[in-house]
């Protein structure tokens, strides 16, 4: 069996860490340089922009952009990723970054699959029913489209106290798992 030869290059564990600027997604950091460090791994960045002249949802708004607005958009994400490589860098950890454009879970699974990974690692809302259906749930399509396992991290300030104990565990060196719903 041979193996290829871009794993021969660096044959580490590869984690994928999906990231939108938002507080929501930055959640799901620990978790990733965490792991990165447990397995010796390496760790990939991803941003994923829009195409220009996608509709894009904000808080009460649903726009397209275009030129110049566009570029500005890339531009902000690559710098965006390379602030957030800086902070890991400082904790002792290097992070390659990398910025899509098109369907942000489609790009996930891409950068997955390009940098072969051992982990898809992203924030999730949690939302469930009419939210889910409405909105939509990225995480969700990376979960069912992606070729490797995907770690969802819900921030602290979105879980529920009646969560499994497994669920609230806050550092993944010292969780021990349980079954669902076991008290710790």
């Amino acid at each position: 069996m041979s193996v290829p030869a871009k794993r021969l290059e660096d044959a580490r564990p590869t984690v994928v860490l999906a990231l939108d600027s938002s507080e929501l997604a930055e959640a799901a950091i620990p978790a990733a340089t965490q792991l990165v460090r447990l397995l010796h791994g390496r760790l990939v960045l991803v941003g994923v922009v829009p195409k220009a002249g996608d509709l894009v949802a904000g808080p009460g708004m649903i726009v397209t952009y275009v030129g110049d607005e566009y570029a500005r958009w890339l531009d902000e994400a690559r710098q965006y990723l390379d602030r957030i490589a800086e902070r890991i860098a400082a904790n002792g950890l290097t992070a390659e970054t990398v910025v899509r454009t098109g369907d942000a879970a489609a790009e996930v699974v891409a950068v997955a699959n390009d940098y072969e990974a051992a982990l898809i690692v992203m924030a999730t809302h949690g939302r469930t029913g009419l939210a889910r259906a409405f909105l939509g749930s990225v995480a969700g399509q990376v979960v069912a489209r992606g070729p490797v396992p995907v770690l969802l991290i819900r921030p602290p300030s979105l879980r529920h106290a009646e969560q499994p104990a497994l669920a609230r565990s806050h550092t993944l060196a010292g969780a021990t798992p349980r079954p669902m719903g076991a008290q710790p």
